[in-house]
């Protein structure tokens, strides 16, 4: 689970980096070349919020929203009669503070 919660971090890092090298680029392109104080501020803030962001994004990513019906996975995939022995998962939506 560790790893598969890693694994969703990274990617999610991914786009929010390249939104932010967007950003920067953009910004930077519009301020001028004398105010090189606003250009590195600009830039230092941008780092931080690139170091910052994936980890606030990993504390959103909830992997127990989702849990398999047997909790854990199937690793023969065999799934049993009801399933038709092909493998078949069956997921189930657990709602934060529902009432289940």
């Amino acid at each position: 689970m560790l790893f598969q919660h890693l694994g969703w971090t990274l990617l999610h890092s991914l786009w929010i980096i390249t939104i932010l090298a967007g950003v920067y680029f953009l910004l930077h392109r519009c301020i001028p070349l004398r105010w090189a104080r606003v250009r590195y501020a600009l830039g230092y803030a941008i780092l931080l919020a690139m170091v910052a962001l994936p980890v606030v994004a990993s504390f959103g990513i909830n992997l127990n929203d989702f849990v398999q019906s047997r909790g854990r996975p199937d690793p023969g995939g065999g799934g049993g009669p009801r399933a038709g022995g092909r493998g078949a998962r069956v997921f189930v939506y657990h709602r934060p503070g529902g009432n289940d």
